[in-house]
């Protein structure tokens, strides 16, 4: 688990304050939740629990309506 924490640390930092998450559902989010530190409830949307398909969708719609924000996506295999 060091080596997670280590890489979703540094992507949190890359990026800074000015970002959105998106995620497919299931373990992704947990990884985002623990690990990412979000600091507020519209850092992140996608859903928690439950089916695929919604990160890459999201992930691009959020860059498509806040342009000037980095985007950081979670996605698999069952995503697409």
């Amino acid at each position: 688990l060091g080596e997670v924490n280590a890489v979703m640390g540094d992507m949190g930092g890359e990026v800074g304050e000015n970002r959105m998450v998106r995620s497919e559902g299931g373990n992704f989010y947990g990884w985002v939740g623990k690990y990412l530190g979000l600091r507020n409830e519209k850092e992140y949307m996608g859903p928690r629990w439950g089916g695929m398909g919604y990160g890459l969708g999201g992930g691009i719609g959020g860059k498509g309506g806040w342009g000037d924000k980095s985007v950081i996506c979670f996605w698999g295999d069952g995503g697409l």
